[in-house]
């Protein structure tokens, strides 16, 4: 009788805790040739869905799946005794099964880097701001990058732009004897460079997930000057799939004479 073969296959992890790549239990009973060659794996195969993951149960050890990856072994069992064509068939047949799976998993390992991008738009409101500013609400925007270093927790950075306020320069106050001097108003244009660490937890395996972030960021608000200070923010969104995901936030940037609020819609693309 034949020495069965076995292949080791590494199988990266998405950040909900299945796993990608594994085969359907259709497509494992399609893998039996006529030959009677099967390809089984160390997993329950009543636990993967129709999407072609699997889910894992209380029983199952993945421990290396927490450091993004899971080895499972993928082995061939030997047929009946044949025709020579038969058996001349069979071993090309494992290769190309090899090599399919082979492919696979490297697909899967590249779209589970850990890197991604985001992109926001939103409202920015000045809140403990002075009186004299003509407008406290704004539109802006933010664009960044991250790395995951683990399914719930990643190191972030990016660009905010909060858009154009104007400050009155022509203000009195009450009781206060003031030139009449008119003097054009202060145009504030505040954007912020950030440095954070996100965190982010799914609720079961429904796909929404809550998330909460904080960092420092360095605030420009214009002829002000700039100041390094605290921002912090909280959020909801749905994974639609392991690389894209929609989300709402909102965030608070602290400057040196004022806070802006921004909430935004935000869009996340991972590599």
């Amino acid at each position: 009788m034949a020495r069965c073969c076995a292949l080791r296959v590494r199988l990266a992890c998405n950040t909900r805790g299945s796993l990608w790549g594994v085969p359907t239990r259709k497509a494992m009973q399609q893998m039996d040739s006529p030959a009677g060659w099967l390809a089984t794996v160390g997993l329950d195969p009543s636990r993967a869905n129709a999407a072609g993951n699997y889910i894992p149960g209380a029983d199952d050890d993945l421990r290396d799946c927490s450091r993004g990856s899971i080895d499972l072994i993928i082995a061939t069992l030997p047929s009946p005794a044949g025709s020579r064509s038969e058996r001349m068939r069979n071993p090309l047949l494992a290769t190309a099964m090899a090599l399919v799976i082979g492919l696979l998993a490297s697909a899967v390992h590249a779209q589970n880097s850990g890197f991604f991008v985001r992109g926001s738009v939103g409202s920015s409101d000045l809140s403990n701001a002075d009186t004299r500013l003509s407008n406290n609400s704004e539109t802006g925007f933010g664009l960044g990058l991250g790395w995951r270093i683990l399914p719930w927790l990643a190191v972030e950075t990016g660009y905010n732009q909060f858009g154009e306020f104007e400050q009155d320069r022509n203000f009195c106050p009450p009781g206060v004897f003031c030139p009449a001097v008119v003097s054009p108003p202060l145009e504030l244009d505040l954007d912020s460079v950030e440095l954070g660490l996100a965190a982010r937890t799914t609720i079961a395996d429904s796909g929404f997930f809550g998330r909460v972030r904080g960092g420092l960021h360095r605030g420009d608000a214009g002829p002000v000057g700039s100041r390094t200070d605290l921002y912090y923010g909280i959020g909801v969104g749905y994974s639609f799939n392991p690389r894209y995901n929609l989300s709402l936030n909102l965030d608070r940037y602290e400057f040196r004479f004022f806070d802006v609020d921004r909430i935004s819609l935000g869009f996340e693309i991972a590599f």
